[in-house]
């Protein structure tokens, strides 16, 4: 933090599914809390990468996180490979539900490793306040 203040620079802390379970989601949400309140002049965004299902970006959403990645390159098993129309089909509800909570999403669709990335933001500190989609094709 201090590095980031020296360069008036945000942060961005990510967790991934794994450090979830073995953290807490509510001991993260504290540790973030006390972030901000220790050095509010820094903008902060506490990061759910490659979400694996819905249930795994909602409940990071419940619990603070301010971005979440939905990988739906992979179903929720996180082995089996998804087809492109489960892909758009659980990124969309991955997005619609952001809508649904006032958060920030930009979505980027990596088409030729036949994956997609739904970031929602909930704060604009990491994020523009546009909607935008990147297609690399």
């Amino acid at each position: 933090m201090d590095a980031a203040a020296a360069v008036d620079a945000p942060v961005i802390i990510q967790a991934s599914r794994g450090a979830r379970s073995y953290a807490n989601d509510i001991m993260l949400a504290k540790m973030i809390e006390a972030l901000e309140e220790m050095h509010p002049q820094i903008p902060l965004c506490l990061h759910q990468d490659h979400g694996n299902e819905e249930s795994t970006c909602a409940t990071a959403l419940q619990h603070g996180f301010t971005s979440v990645m939905m990988d739906g390159s992979l179903k929720a098993d996180a082995k089996t490979a998804a087809s492109y129309e489960y892909n758009v089909d659980i990124t969309r509800r991955v997005v619609d539900m952001a809508h649904w909570i006032g958060a920030r999403w930009k979505v980027s669709w990596a088409c030729s490793a036949r994956s997609s990335m739904a970031a929602v933001n909930r704060k604009t500190a990491m994020a523009s306040k546009a909607r935008s989609a990147t297609i690399n094709c």
